[in-house]
């Protein structure tokens, strides 16, 4: 989601994030000496590209914990319209 891992790996969380395809935000920073989580980054780009979801993770960070039920937020459709030139961009 910060780029650490690409542009490509970006992108596709991107468009998780827009489709509501993410549940939990977290991280593999096992190690927090030798490497940085960017945890707040990766909220902070939440909260930017989809408040809705990013108030639903909020939420259900503290349901989760608590061992209570989390209903997931409706999957949005691709916002993409296609046309004559989407051939060619490779959609």
């Amino acid at each position: 989601l910060t780029g650490d891992y690409g542009k490509t790996i970006q992108k596709i969380a991107e468009d998780f994030i827009e489709k509501n395809l993410i549940n939990i935000l977290g991280s593999d920073g096992h190690n927090n000496l030798k490497r940085k989580t960017n945890i707040l980054e990766a909220h902070r780009k939440v909260e930017k590209l989809n408040s809705e979801l990013f108030n639903w993770i909020s939420e259900n960070s503290i349901r989760i914990i608590n061992n209570e039920e989390v209903q997931p937020l409706k999957v949005k459709e691709n916002k993409k319209k296609l046309n004559i030139f989407s051939f060619f961009k490779g959609n």
